[in-house]
């Protein structure tokens, strides 16, 4: 990753019909990381929603890959979402051939 990108994707409730479910987020080492909405609230007409996770580096160094996470919570339900990211800052043959 060399500069901000941004990520969507798509979530069902197959839980009870109201349910509200916040976002708790676990930044991968010098990575920013920010979702909107940080709140998802479904129901029984808004049973899909989407979602987008805007990922920046905060430096600018050749690196390994880092791991952090997204979990979505509502008090009794958790359900956890691994990122992985990996800065770079020049494409590198052996990267990837």
């Amino acid at each position: 990753m060399r500069k901000p990108i941004t990520i969507s994707r798509m979530v069902t409730n197959v839980g009870g019909v109201d349910a509200v479910y916040h976002a708790a987020i676990e930044s991968p080492p010098g990575v920013k990381m920010d979702i909107e909405p940080s709140v998802l609230v479904f129901n029984a007409a808004n049973k899909v929603i989407t979602f987008q996770v805007k990922l920046s580096p905060m430096c600018r160094l050749q690196g390994d890959y880092t791991f952090g996470s997204l979990t979505w919570h509502n008090g009794q339900k958790r359900v956890r979402i691994p990122i992985a990211t990996r800065m770079t800052v020049h494409d590198f043959y052996a990267d990837v051939a």
